[in-house]
């Protein structure tokens, strides 16, 4: 919630005024940031639009799940059961 809410209230304008508000999160190329979510226990992928003031969910798992994937490219899929 708390990267929510900040991300909600906040403009950034490059990938760096990001990571200044969130302490241990990675630019990793592709407009992609990797925020570590509750004490590095999960990991989220977000590539942001900057000009649109938008960003689109790339990726939410466990750290385990995280070092399967490639950062730079994965895209969200849509689970069913």
């Amino acid at each position: 919630m708390r990267w929510y809410k900040t991300v909600q209230k906040s403009v950034y304008k490059t990938p760096q005024e990001m990571i200044l508000d969130f302490a241990g999160s990675d630019y990793v190329g592709n407009d992609r940031i990797i925020f570590n979510i509750g004490h590095n226990k999960y990991r989220l992928i977000v590539s942001f639009d900057y000009d649109r003031d938008a960003g689109f969910i790339k990726f939410i798992g466990t750290h385990k799940e995280y070092d399967k994937i490639d950062a730079k490219t994965v895209a969200y899929k849509k689970f069913t059961q």
